[in-house]
């Protein structure tokens, strides 16, 4: 059994067309992010990886900031979290 403690959500900054961003901000972007549409929809770690067909280790790895999730598994927990991809990962700026 796996416990895991969310990292605080990630303080979002002003974005601008052209801005970029770090691997590092990204990533604890998404873990806020997710963090966030998780306690909005009631859901714990058990729950989302149940319905996303994901382990709770990755949920877990995800929420800590230490892994960013595949395509299939970020589609998979847009799904399972009735949220856009957008919602959960910015695509407005490029990565250093």
């Amino acid at each position: 059994n796996i416990h895991c403690t969310t990292v605080p959500p990630f303080i979002v900054r002003t974005i601008k067309k052209g801005d970029s961003m770090t691997e590092r901000e990204l990533i604890e972007s998404f873990a806020g992010n997710l963090d966030y549409i998780m306690r909005s929809e009631h859901m714990n770690q058990s729950e989302l990886a149940r319905r996303s067909h994901l382990s709770r280790e990755s949920i877990c790895k995800y929420l800590k900031g230490q892994r960013m999730p595949t395509l299939k598994a970020l589609m998979n927990l847009s799904y399972a979290l009735r949220c856009n991809i957008e919602e959960l990962t910015p695509f407005i700026q490029l990565i250093d």
